[in-house]
């Protein structure tokens, strides 16, 4: 039995969202919105609010942006790495700013054509075009369906003969790259297939024959590393642990040539 809950989709109905706000973001940063628009959206929020628009200006102190009134002594628009856009009246009251229905942001992502795209995702990595599969659902399935992205490298027949035979490339890389499986998950199939374990140890020490593997009921042994069943854990030397998943990486980078 193999990790469950394998990565098969993502939830790609946000990405579009985060673009968004992260342009937008990016506009007031580099002071390319002019404080009439923003001011424009304020009066509407706030129609009896008076001040002068000239005496509002950008104002940035570190992760902060703020259309601050020099003459009223208060911020009249604020967001931050951790607060979104507000805009704050005289009397305290604060409102969210919609971001999303203005000229700053655009409606629809930059359009490549699908050769355009494909010349770019050959030079990526496995796990880097897993990232743009995230960007619109046309990438998605652009990438998931190009079999030439997803050159997996020859695997030892032990490790090939772990998993069920797939017709789709994506799908090969990513049941043989552990995607979304939990670490316990992890450990419980090294327990299961501790040959693959051993392989895995060996890409990182360059050692294969050196390394022999040691195993009881709870623990397996290989070189300088150990996992510890009953926690679901790895340790490097036994006095230190590390993360699986960042001990997955090398055998993930190993497997897309």
């Amino acid at each position: 039995m193999g990790p469950a809950n394998f990565l098969e989709d993502y939830h790609l109905s946000e990405m579009p969202k985060k673009l968004q706000y992260a342009n937008f973001k990016r506009k007031v940063v580099d002071n390319e919105i002019e404080p009439e628009l923003i001011l424009k959206r304020y009066r509407t929020e706030f129609p009896n609010a008076k001040f002068s628009e000239r005496s509002v200006q950008w104002v940035h102190d570190d992760d902060v942006h703020m259309l601050y009134d020099k003459d009223a002594n208060q911020p009249r628009f604020i967001m931050s790495d951790t607060t979104r856009p507000l805009l704050i009246g005289s009397d305290n009251v604060v409102k969210k700013f919609n971001y999303k229905q203005d000229v700053w942001t655009p409606n629809q992502l930059p359009k490549l054509c699908s050769g355009a795209l494909l010349s770019i995702f050959k030079h990526l990595k496995g796990w880097e075009l897993l990232s743009c599969r995230l960007v619109c659902k046309k990438w998605a399935r652009l990438i998931t369906n190009q079999s030439s992205l997803w050159r997996v490298r020859n695997l030892p027949p032990f490790v090939q003969n772990y998993w069920p035979a797939e017709t789709s490339a994506f799908r090969r890389y990513v049941r043989h790259a552990f995607l979304n499986a939990t670490d316990k998950q992890v450990i419980v199939y090294f327990f299961e297939k501790p040959e693959l374990f051993h392989f895995i140890c060996s890409l990182l020490t360059g050692r294969q024959r050196r390394n022999q593997l040691k195993r009881s009921k709870f623990r397996i042994r290989v070189g300088r590393y150990t996992i510890v069943k009953n926690k679901a854990e790895l340790w490097c030397d036994e006095c230190k642990k590390i993360s699986v998943q960042l001990f997955l990486d090398a055998y993930r980078q190993y497997l897309i040539l």
